[in-house]
């Protein structure tokens, strides 16, 4: 029988960030052509606009009409995304936990690729694909993260080598490092990712199999959101490089 994979969909206002997106976001799950059992974890961050409803709406129908995929959604106070990262984990049953962004997508053998990988190197904690950038509507020719195979150690001394969206962890090893550290309400994935990989083996695919759409609504492009970002991406980059300056 093969694994459950838990799917962890942090959502705020998710229906304003464009037409449609964060419905293709939540579609793409369930459209998989892995032929195992997905659970998608819908976790509302406190929305006022109707994220919450659609998100109770398409569960209903996916609920009835897929037995292979369920919808759990789940409304919380708005504290931000890694509160909502961590209460999607505690919900999470699968053996393997995805992220996926709301405005978003993946492709469709995203997950039987990420699977057929854990799955031939068991010592590997987590694995993350090549991303696909997206303008809006248009899917563009740039691709990030077009690494393959193991991610060394030193590539964290600029940044987070894995697309946040884009990963696939073993549960075992969320509950291992305690998951996002709720210090950081930006960056969090780049803290957590290096939690993991100094004490696992962590990987990635050259394939893009997660589409990255830039609009006007991400962090990035709000200034205010984008300080704090750059705030604890650059504290836990210090951390990173005087760590790994202790390990030589």
């Amino acid at each position: 029988m093969k694994p459950l994979i838990s799917v962890v969909m942090p959502v705020w206002n998710g229906l304003r960030a464009g037409p449609g997106y964060f419905r293709k976001a939540v579609f793409s799950l369930v459209h998989q052509d892995y032929e195992g059992p997905v659970e998608i974890i819908l976790v509302d961050d406190g929305s006022n606009d109707k994220s919450l409803e659609s998100a109770r709406e398409w569960a209903e129908q996916i609920n009835a009409g897929w037995k292979s995929r369920r919808v759990v959604v789940a409304a919380r106070p708005h504290e931000g995304v890694t509160h909502s990262l961590n209460h999607g984990i505690t919900l999470a049953t699968g053996e393997f936990v995805a992220r996926h962004d709301a405005d978003d997508w993946s492709a469709e053998s995203r997950f039987t690729k990420q699977i057929e990988f854990l799955t031939e190197n068991p010592d590997v904690a987590m694995v993350g694909s090549a991303v696909q950038v997206v303008h809006g509507p248009k899917v563009v020719e740039e691709v990030w993260y077009r690494a393959s195979g193991l991610i060394p150690k030193k590539s964290f001394a600029k940044g987070s080598p894995l697309a946040h969206g884009s990963v696939m962890i073993r549960r075992s090893v969320l509950t291992e490092v305690n998951g996002y550290d709720a210090q950081f309400p930006h960056a969090q994935d780049y803290d957590l990712f290096w939690r993991i990989a100094k004490k696992h083996p962590i990987a990635t695919i050259p394939d893009p199999l997660y589409f990255y759409r830039v609009h006007d609504r991400r962090v990035t492009s709000d200034r205010r959101r984008f300080r704090i970002q750059l705030d604890c991406a650059t504290k836990i980059k210090r951390r990173i490089q005087r760590e790994l300056k202790d390990q030589t």
